[in-house]
């Protein structure tokens, strides 16, 4: 596979940079011989882990005991 090319496995994740940081999409290139094309859509994909949410639904668990 060339640079810039992205296989259909591909993967895609969204991170936060440290504690309260920006997020960003995190690709995860597969080994698939086939490659993506303009408007084709990644189907691996995991959304952000957000502190401030975990923070939220300990308090609320905790709130609930």
């Amino acid at each position: 596979m060339t640079g810039g090319v992205l296989s259909t496995d591909t993967g895609a994740q969204i991170l936060t940079e440290g504690i309260l940081g920006a997020r960003y999409i995190n690709l995860l290139p597969g080994a698939d011989e086939e490659t993506l094309f303009d408007g084709d859509v990644i189907e691996d994909t995991q959304g952000a882990m957000v502190l401030e949410n975990l923070i939220g639904d300990l308090l609320t668990r905790l709130g609930a005991s």
